[in-house]
């Protein structure tokens, strides 16, 4: 779907017609679910992606197309809802054990090695401060442009910029360490 696309069933989604939000549902919840996916323990993301949407239908009301896109809106919601659970459960950034079923169909010596290079990013991920795994989720699991990120985050691209570099170098450092 194209961003034209996507702004039509916005606007037509915020005069009240209902179908267009599957749309918009089809289009960010793939999205949504990987970016808080990095962020909570195992078994939790589908839930708070859920629990996203429906804020989404609560606060319809307050999205406003002249102040921000309804990307920037939708995660900021996520992050908010991500951040409220956390609060709430006293997650700390331990990750508990994390294995994927296996299709029969599937290659286990590949899905193991998958799902192990997925543990190591996860956990390195989480090692990392809160905004800094927003800055790798939004720029490489939901490839936002920085432009993007800085609107989500509130920030200037140039400062988005440099603490992604960063945030890189720390996490190359985690992963290195996770590795060994």
């Amino acid at each position: 779907m194209d961003k034209q696309q996507l702004k039509i069933s916005v606007l037509k989604w915020t005069q009240g017609d209902v179908s267009s939000f599957s749309v918009l549902y089809d289009y960010y919840v793939d999205k949504i679910y990987r970016f808080i996916f990095f962020k909570v323990p195992d078994g939790e993301a589908e839930d708070l992606t859920e629990d996203v949407f429906l804020k989404v239908m609560q606060k319809k009301h307050t999205f406003n197309p002249d102040k921000s896109a309804f990307s920037t809106w939708i995660y900021t919601i996520a992050r908010n809802t991500v951040i409220d659970f956390l609060r709430t459960n006293k997650i700390t950034s331990e990750l508990s054990e994390f294995i994927e079923d296996t299709d029969s169909n599937k290659d286990i010596v590949s899905n193991l090695d998958k799902n192990f290079e997925l543990l190591n990013l996860k956990k390195a991920i989480n090692c990392l401060p809160q905004e800094k795994q927003d800055l790798v989720v939004l720029r490489f699991i939901d490839e936002l442009s920085y432009e993007e990120m800085a609107q989500i985050l509130n920030k200037s691209e140039g400062s988005i910029r440099i603490s992604m570099m960063r945030t890189l170098k720390e996490l190359r450092i985690i992963l290195e360490k996770l590795e060994t």
